[in-house]
């Protein structure tokens, strides 16, 4: 070995153990700098006493059963301890529990001893199951218990003098929910993504919620509350807003409502809500029989389940407000409410969701509203949306619309006396639907683009349809699309869905000023056909009934009357080229692969 080569070795080694002990200080700072900025927190869980596994062991408890009470766990089980009295309660702790295979994870009922359930984990409870179940309970406390991915996760039922507090929800349907019970309170819980909502409360009395954080959920207030005995302050906060609830009030503006995450207003009159942001919340706005109220020119996006709720609510103004949502939410859902007026909103929508949906309600007026869908996945026309849908309504008024891209674009069920005029339904499956519906009259709409159905009913009576129209009311059986036809003109047979039997059918062809009436199967005119030139031709056919309902439809054909041209000796020319291009380049590629392995070869020689 030359001398050069020695030192270049010399070098490399030098510079490889450099390397190497540098690698080991930078290994031994970063074990020194983790060790040390350790929290507390985390310090603490490193001397902890492991959790306690019961997945696939539900816990029940139940005083009215000698088996399953409270000394007999305590007694029987070390994850249970205490004696049941205020200063000794029982106590469930550092329990985990996956409760896939388990309706239940922790059950309690009919317990009237103090206890106490914390520093448990519970996640993945199924559907239809719960993660604590309390039913006939009195004084238990849960808290800083963890849950991630549950159905229902705590949930009390004819309870009395129970607290909830500094507990975690991750994606649960519903963090908490409260039914028939008394002295509950909830305080400085923190809820993620609730799919439903992050705190239900139903038929209550004497309710606290205090200090409790929500993100991507809210609150849900059913109307059987004792909302006189509910308290429900600003500390109670929606993605870092805080929630306003008022009982009893009237007169109140856009002062009372600054910077809002959710309004809930309870027998509250003469109010305006105007000029707000809601969003990321189970419910933007609910008012429960309040009346004669003004809700304008707000904002609403991706609230879980609506942007704005009534429930007993009378003689409302819903306008020129503007809905974003993206799955399943309602716009507008008003529910046994009577004479509101819902006029002029922008409302997008997603796959599951309806933009209007008014259920038991009289002289409701929907007008000038625009209500599209919004699906990132184009999952257009599918029977979950609706535009507009009135269930079980008398008097309803549904005036100049349009509604883009839902199941069914207006809809109507064990209803009576509706009025449907003037609207527009476009690319809709379904334009428009009545079911056990009696005496509605439809007039003078546009069903556009329709997937299946423009106009459909089904025990239905007293229906009057007058001056409908739909472009897809008329199904070409034959010819097919882009069929081909020479000198001969086509035939042709139609099948027509308009409330009456058509009166009279005509054609035209490639949008031309000349009308051709027909039958229902007939031959396109020859004379006509004749003066058509070679290429695509475009027949547009239409029907119309005694009612003044019109219907249409289209197809593209093909007229071709001379043979056409072969170039073959071109395209043989262009692959004959191509191929010898391709064994140039091949034969190229070779010959420098060639002089290069000499070339190397050579200079080793040397």
């Amino acid at each position: 070995m030359s001398k050069p080569k020695k030192v270049q070795f010399s070098v490399f080694l030098s510079l490889t153990l450099l390397m190497l002990v540098l690698s080991s200080l930078v290994i031994f700072s970063d074990n020194f700098t983790l060790d040390n900025t350790l929290g507390i927190t985390d310090r603490v869980h490193t001397i902890r006493e492991p959790f306690w596994d019961l997945t696939g062991t539900p816990i029940i408890i139940d005083d009215a059963f000698p088996d399953y009470s409270w000394d007999t766990t305590a007694t029987l089980n070390q994850w249970c301890s205490g004696s049941g009295t205020w200063d000794d309660p029982f106590i469930l702790e550092n329990i985990l529990m996956n409760g896939s295979e388990a309706s239940r994870c922790i059950t309690i009922r009919n317990s009237n001893v103090y206890f106490c359930i914390r520093n448990c984990k519970i996640e993945n409870s199924i559907w239809n199951s719960f993660g604590i179940y309390l039913e006939d309970v009195a004084n238990g406390t849960i808290q800083n218990n963890s849950f991630r991915n549950n159905n229902r996760v705590i949930v009390l039922g004819g309870c009395n003098n129970n607290t909830i507090g500094n507990n975690s929800f991750y994606n649960d349907e519903t963090g908490i929910s409260i039914w028939y019970s008394v002295n509950t309170t909830i305080e400085y819980n923190t809820i993620y993504d609730s799919g439903y909502a992050a705190i239900s409360l139903s038929q209550n009395t004497n309710t606290t919620l205090y200090g409790n954080k929500m993100y991507e959920c809210g609150i849900d207030l059913l109307p059987m509350n004792d909302f006189d005995t509910i308290t429900i302050d600003t500390s109670n906060i929606i993605n870092e807003k805080p929630v306003y609830y008022y009982v009893n009030e009237a007169r109140l503006t856009t002062t009372n409502f600054t910077n809002a995450g959710q309004i809930l207003l309870i027998n509250c009159s003469k109010c305006l809500i105007f000029n707000t942001a809601l969003s990321h919340s189970s419910e933007g706005i609910k008012l429960i029989s309040s009346d004669n109220n003004i809700i304008s020119n707000n904002v609403f996006s991706q609230n879980r389940r609506m942007g704005i709720n009534l429930f007993g609510s009378n003689n409302n103004t819903i306008s020129e407000n503007s809905f974003y949502n993206e799955e399943d939410g309602e716009g507008i859902f008003v529910w046994m409410s009577d004479k509101n007026v819902i006029d002029r909103n922008n409302i997008s929508i997603g796959i599951y969701g309806s933009g209007i949906s008014i259920d038991s309600g009289n002289d409701t007026q929907i007008s000038n509203n625009r209500i599209i869908n919004i699906d990132p996945y184009d999952e257009i026309r599918n029977n979950w949306t609706q535009g507009v849908a009135i269930y079980g309504c008398t008097n309803t008024s549904i005036t100049n619309n349009y509604v883009y891209k839902q199941g069914f674009g207006y809809s109507v069920e064990g209803s009576q006396n509706t009025s449907i005029s003037e609207n527009v339904g476009e690319f809709c499956n379904h334009g428009m639907y009545l079911q056990n519906a009696n005496i509605a009259r439809i007039s003078g709409n546009k069903l556009l683009n329709c997937q299946d159905k423009c106009l459909s009913e089904e025990n239905s009576t007293e229906t009057i349809y007058q001056r409908n129209y739909c472009n897809t009311a008329i199904k070409i059986l034959t010819p097919s699309p882009k069929e081909i036809f020479g000198q001969e003109s086509p035939s042709f047979n139609l099948q027509v869905n308009l409330p009456n039997t058509p009166e009279i059918l005509w054609y035209t062809m490639n949008n031309g000023e000349t009308n051709i009436t027909c039958g229902l199967s007939d031959i396109i005119d020859q004379i006509m056909w004749t003066t058509l030139p070679d290429g695509p031709v475009v027949i547009q056919f239409y029907a119309m009934d005694a009612a003044k309902n019109i219907g249409s439809g289209f197809i593209e054909v093909s007229k071709q009357t001379h043979s056409p041209t072969t170039t073959f000796g071109s395209y043989n020319s262009t692959y004959t080229t191509s191929k010898s291009s391709g064994f140039s380049l091949g034969y190229m590629v070779m010959v420098l692969f060639l002089l290069f392995v000499l070339g190397t070869k050579k200079k080793n020689h040397i």
